[in-house]
């Protein structure tokens, strides 16, 4: 599982203790987040994979592009980025 993955899944867990770590009741925190959390985890990078008009707009112009020569849409290369980082998180290490 990616780290970004683990994160997420120890932040769900943080948030909701009591579902969450149902069977680790005793501790203050899971030493592991159960599945259900993996799978929580998982569905939310996946439901990020569009990024929305908001994020496109706030990403602006990136470092490296020519405004004189533009050939390249930014959308579409911010799209892209986002979308292989987001694939990235979902890898197994």
């Amino acid at each position: 599982m990616s780290e970004m993955v683990e994160r997420i899944a120890r932040a769900v867990c943080d948030q909701y203790p009591g579902k969450c770590c149902k069977e680790y009741i005793q501790t203050e925190r899971c030493d592991r987040p159960p599945e259900s959390a993996f799978r929580i985890a998982r569905a939310a990078i996946k439901a990020m994979s569009e990024p929305t008009e908001k994020m496109l707009e706030d990403s602006g112009m990136v470092e490296g592009y020519d405004i004189d020569n533009w050939t390249v849409d930014a959308d579409k290369a911010h799209t892209e980025w986002w979308q292989a980082m987001l694939t990235a998180a979902l890898e197994d290490d």
